[in-house]
């Protein structure tokens, strides 16, 4: 989970989107455990600050990201 959501920190707003909605499938067809996902979202959040060098609007992309997940799980 950690490294999609690196991968994509620095992407085009779609690419965030896309992987919100893969790890929501991931997460529905159980490849991944709620305790997984949160684990390495916790891990991007703690690292945060570091990447706000290179990444300022990080936490605006973790949202996008975070917020693309739950948009397709209110969808289901």
């Amino acid at each position: 989970v950690r490294e999609v959501f690196t991968n994509v920190l620095d992407a085009k707003p779609r690419a965030r989107r896309v992987v919100g909605d893969l790890l929501d499938a991931a997460h529905n067809e159980n490849i991944i455990s709620e305790k997984a996902f949160l684990a390495g979202v916790k891990m991007i959040i703690e690292a945060a600050p570091d990447y706000t060098v290179d990444i300022p609007l990080i936490w605006q992309y973790i949202g996008e990201i975070i917020g693309a997940f739950i948009g397709a799980r209110a969808s289901n």
